[in-house]
């Protein structure tokens, strides 16, 4: 949504812009990926709660100052760069964190499913209320009330979240790299092939959410519509990772994940290529948010 209002209003409709406001989201989530192994060991050398406060520090600031962006590199770094290590530092360790309190009962996949499916939720909520906030605020002021709004919701993550402290994780002291990183792990075939198929997984998985409401509006839809879009992708994908949570405790994780990357991948293939209509792409998006959004859910098990 962000992205649609600021390539009309603010730097200007023009195809070179499309295509550099874009890479904005792409390096935010490029960073957020990428950055996964120094979110770990930031939250080993110096704690969880103190982490997760520079997350939201990370997250906020990010926010507040792309509110003020005048150049697209400004955007690169506030919200490519600032905003996409502290999402980092906060998703990673708030699921590590879930997952160590339910290994045992055998609900872990079900417990990650429910805590992303938070994501969803934001996301049927947030682009309806950006859009309104665009249009009479303008996008300044939207990206600053942002701001404000991850601030104090990361600020209360943080208090409530807590670590299960056992009597190994008490002994334990990590003081460098070697401590907190496996390397030898990355000697192992399956997590070889796994590392590969996730790339391609998170290569496609957040393009429908950025290019819907561009592509609404290239079709002669409204920016309501293509908010709507977004909305209704990110609502199933909350039903989706529950659901996936749910099956995989049953069926094992990789076989949920390869049933949902394979309906996923179809929906793209057999959906979006006859998407020519607000009902066709209506449909794509309830297809593609409930079974895209597998990987975050049983990606660490």
């Amino acid at each position: 949504v962000m992205q649609n209002y600021c390539v009309h209003y603010v730097f200007g409709d023009t195809d070179r812009n499309q295509v550099l406001v874009s890479f904005v989201g792409t390096l935010c989530y490029f960073i957020s990926d990428v950055f996964t192994p120094i979110a770990c060991m930031l939250e080993s050398f110096i704690g969880t709660q103190k982490a997760l406060l520079f997350g939201t520090f990370l997250v906020g600031g990010g926010l507040l100052v792309s509110g003020s962006a005048t150049e697209i590199w400004h955007l690169y770094l506030s919200h490519g760069v600032c905003f996409g290590l502290g999402s980092s530092i906060m998703y990673i360790i708030t699921m590590t964190t879930t997952t160590e309190w339910f290994q045992r009962g055998g609900k872990a996949s079900t417990a990650t499913g429910i805590v992303t499916s938070s994501i969803g939720l934001s996301g049927l909520i947030t682009p309806m209320i950006m859009t309104a906030s665009n249009s009479k605020l303008g996008v300044g002021w939207t990206f600053r009330i942002l701001g404000i709004a991850f601030f104090v919701a990361n600020l209360i993550t943080t208090i409530l979240v807590k670590p299960k402290i056992s009597k190994e994780n008490k002994k334990s002291k990590k003081n460098n790299v070697g401590d907190v990183i496996q390397w030898d792990l990355l000697k192992h075939a399956n997590l070889q092939i796994f590392i590969i198929s996730a790339f391609f997984q998170v290569l496609c998985v957040f393009v429908p959410y950025f290019f819907l409401p561009s592509y609404a509006t290239y079709l002669g839809l409204s920016t309501t519509q293509g908010s709507y879009l977004v909305s209704v992708t990110a609502a199933m994908s909350c039903l989706g990772r529950i659901s996936v949570g749910i099956i995989a405790d049953r069926i094992g994780n990789l076989n949920a994940s390869i049933i949902f990357s394979l309906l996923g991948g179809l929906s793209s293939l057999c959906i979006w290529i006859f998407a020519y209509s607000y009902p066709i792409l209506m449909i794509y998006s309830i297809a593609f948010g409930f079974f895209g959004g597998s990987y975050y859910t049983i990606r660490k098990f």
